[in-house]
């Protein structure tokens, strides 16, 4: 795939993030995209490094890639026990810093506010995924090496019992 067809496809996708539509499909040639916005999905700019961006689903192997640190934040629909974190852009879902190392974190894992918990690549570029506040990891909702869109539910995290407490 060329630069400017990347290009031109995040272009349509800041495009339609700031649109009020629900679904965009364009063809050009062997390219086909399409582009569906997900039920509680905030409009956000997918080249920001933080936020929840609609979801591209191409039908060829087309991929939109970013750089810099990928955040994400809890999605507006989360579960009422726990935070979902999303896919804050496309890439491949990697749970270890290298292959056949530990993944960075597991069902069970107790997690800070800011611990990297995944990396996204993109590219040829790591992009880290870390989390939006402290927790128990409930979840992993995505396998390794996956490819992942923006805005797919990463991971769950429940509260801590002493935050749950205090409640």
């Amino acid at each position: 795939m060329t630069s400017a067809r990347l290009a031109t496809i995040k272009e349509l996708l800041d495009a339609f993030a700031r649109s009020g539509a629900e679904e965009l499909q364009v063809t050009d040639g062997d390219l086909k995209l399409r582009i569906v916005r997900r039920k509680g999905a905030t409009a956000a700019s997918p080249a920001a490094s933080a936020g929840i961006a609609p979801a591209a689903v191409p039908e060829s192997d087309a991929a939109m890639a970013g750089g810099g640190e990928a955040s994400a934040e809890p999605e507006a629909d989360a579960p009422a026990d726990g935070v979902l974190v999303t896919a804050a852009m496309h890439g491949v879902f990697h749970r270890a810093p290298a292959p056949g190392a530990d993944p960075f974190v597991g069902v069970g894992s107790h997690v800070v506010r800011g611990q990297q918990l995944c990396i996204l690549e993109a590219m040829k570029v790591f992009n880290a995924v870390t989390a939006p506040q402290d927790g128990i990891v409930a979840e992993v909702h995505v396998e390794n090496g996956t490819d992942v869109m923006a805005g797919q539910p990463l991971f769950t995290l429940a509260a801590p019992p002493q935050l749950k407490a205090a409640e």
